[in-house]
């Protein structure tokens, strides 16, 4: 199910011996978003010279590890 707490709550009310389980797409969804913040918060703190670094890290970040080329992968490393 979706991670909203309203959600969480009817289906407690409703079926309350039932385990809550977050859907992937959600809980994958919510982890990007995280990942994302805290990547700007990290940006904003570096100097102009290692800001440059960051540039396009948003969708190697995202990326799954197996599918990283060589030149993402060093990228990676360096964040």
């Amino acid at each position: 199910m979706n991670m909203w707490g309203p959600y969480k709550s009817v289906a407690k009310a409703v079926f309350p011996k039932a385990k809550v389980v977050v859907d992937k797409f959600h809980l994958v969804a919510r982890i990007n978003k995280s990942l994302d913040e805290i990547r700007k918060q990290v940006q904003k703190r570096v100097n102009k010279v290692a800001r440059k670094k960051f540039y396009m890290s948003k969708t190697i970040l995202k990326k799954r590890g197996e599918d990283l080329i060589d030149e993402e992968y060093q990228k990676l490393v360096e964040l």
